[in-house]
């Protein structure tokens, strides 16, 4: 009886000595691991979220800030990196994440060259533009004491040439703006000859004119002048465009990393669980062994053990075994002994890596400011809805938005004020929104919308009324009334043609038009 006694505490010991391990050896690092994971994603996104800031820098100081807040962002994601290196299962997406971050920050370099020669090319062009301003104000007090017919044509000619300026700084499309260039030659050349032809009240006022007038014609024309330097501000936003283009190509193949990074945490998470739970109850076998021998042997201590010990175990495996089959809360166990530490140790155990789960979870499907979707549930969102509209021949469409100068919000009332806006924001565009649509956080100030069973024409109505709405919202911070717009790209998925990453590229093309073209508008993209 005794033999069978030593033998039943030393098992029920060892049991609750393997849980107390995989407890303190196993799940808690792995979980801590998970929580590192989530924090480097974080980073990593924070990472990703400079280079639009940097592509919208208006000064040389701003880029400077950005520049340098994104290479602090850059080495921060490394340091956590390299700790993940010692893991084996996990060198494979840390050195992608590795690789990738290392290619994003090259092309962050050759942005931050880019922009900083645009935002100077943008500065020379002011310059000049003030200089034609200044002399063809001069010109124009010279002609008007010319032959008023003279001036009159003369006069009509400089309004073309003005039209001309205009329509050129803003257009878009190389060939047309060939054919606008050289209209513009030739208006300018048209009122050179119109001076040269003027009749002055002197031969001196004539030539002064003449001289003036090619001086205009050179600061538009000339090897340095507007013309030139607006092809070479042209070509430097291509550059850009593209540069843009393959830092999201990146940025996509090092979000894929850190979630396969997260997955991959997780998955040891759930092995160490399972581990435990197989222990523990393999452990329980042998005690129960144990006990029904010593049933056989001593009829008293079957009663004992009945009573002080059977019921309770038998409830622990109930416990164990609801849990495992349908996650079934466990019942309590009644008693001031050892086994009723170990079964709070294990229904601990359960509430722990159920809490550890559900906050992974959460993390990984929501945006932690706006409680929107993020980026990764967004995309799976999509993927979803692409497959039904694909069976159903149903339309469906997607918007990009952007809130306009969100950085002068945060630099003038402070980051707490910019998280204000973006969790009204976001509450305002999702009381605008059906159940069915989908709505989230595509990435700092950028949030996507999916619209169910909506055509392009219809999805540019909602978009429309909701940047109406947000020119309009009023947003309370600290006793003052902040207000914001937005810009938006709109964009029709083409089922069976295209992949719904390649629409939401389209959107975004379309929104950097709507930001070229003056903010605050919905631009749709035409397939």
């Amino acid at each position: 009886m005794l033999f069978i006694t030593f033998c039943i505490c030393a098992a029920y010991f060892s049991s609750f000595s393997s849980v107390k391990f995989n407890l303190d050896q196993k799940i808690s690092p792995n979980i801590d691991a998970a929580l590192q994971t989530i924090q480097l994603t974080e980073v990593t996104q924070k990472l990703i979220h400079h280079v639009p800031r940097i592509a919208i820098a208006e000064s040389q100081q701003h880029l400077m800030k950005e520049t340098l807040g994104f290479l602090d962002t850059h080495d921060e994601l490394n340091r956590m990196l390299k700790g993940f290196l010692e893991q084996p299962l996990l060198q494979q997406p840390v050195a992608t994440m590795i690789e990738s971050a290392k290619n994003i920050e090259s092309l962050v370099r050759q942005l931050d060259l880019l922009m900083a020669q645009k935002i100077s090319s943008q500065l020379y062009i002011d310059r000049i533009e003030s200089n034609y301003a200044r002399v063809l104000q001069q010109l124009e007090q010279d002609v008007e004491s010319a032959n008023k017919e003279d001036y009159y044509r003369w006069s009509k000619s400089m309004r073309e040439v003005e039209r001309a300026l205009l329509s050129l700084s803003v257009e878009h499309n190389p060939a047309a703006a060939v054919s606008r260039y050289q209209a513009l030659r030739k208006e300018l050349n048209h009122a050179y000859e119109l001076i040269k032809a003027a009749r002055f009240s002197s031969q001196k006022k004539n030539q002064q004119a003449i001289l003036m007038q090619q001086r205009l014609l050179d600061l538009v024309v000339g090897p340095t002048g507007i013309l030139a330097q607006q092809t070479q501000l042209y070509q430097l936003k291509e550059d850009i465009r593209e540069t843009l283009s393959k830092e999201k190509q990146l940025a996509n193949v090092l979000n894929q990393s850190a979630q396969l990074l997260v997955d991959s945490v997780r998955q040891q998470v759930v092995i160490s669980k399972q581990n435990t739970i197989t222990q523990l109850t393999q452990m329980f076998m042998i005690i129960l062994g144990l006990v029904f021998s010593g049933c056989v042997a001593v009829t008293v201590i079957v009663v004992y053990l009945q009573r002080s010990v059977m019921q309770r175990l038998t409830k622990v495996r109930g416990n164990m075994l609801n849990y495992i089959s349908s996650r079934a809360a466990p019942e309590d166990v009644k008693g001031d002994d050892e086994l009723t530490d170990m079964h709070k140790a294990l229904t601990k155990l359960i509430h722990q890596v159920e809490e550890r789960e559900h906050q992974l979870e959460a993390l990984a499907t929501t945006d932690s400011l706006t409680n929107a979707l993020n980026r990764r549930c967004l995309l799976e969102h999509a993927q979803k809805e692409v497959e039904l509209h694909l069976r159903d021949q149903l339309p469906f469409s997607l918007f990009i938005m952007d809130i306009d100068f969100f950085k002068k919000v945060n630099d003038t009332y402070g980051h707490a004020a910019g998280d204000q806006v973006l969790i009204e924001v976001t509450e305002s565009c999702q009381s605008m929104l059906r159940k069915i649509d989908a709505f989230g956080r595509w990435g700092g100030e950028e949030f996507v919308g999916l619209l169910h069973n909506t055509p392009l024409d219809e999805a540019w109505q909602v978009t429309e009324r909701i940047r109406k709405h947000l020119e309009e919202l009023q947003i309370y911070f600290e006793g003052q009334t902040l207000q914001i717009t937005a810009s938006f790209g709109v964009a029709q998925v083409m089922l069976n043609v295209e992949s719904v990453e390649a629409a939401i590229e389209r959107a975004d093309q379309a929104l950097y038009i709507a930001k070229e073209e003056g903010r605050n508008f919905v631009k749709k993209s035409i397939a």
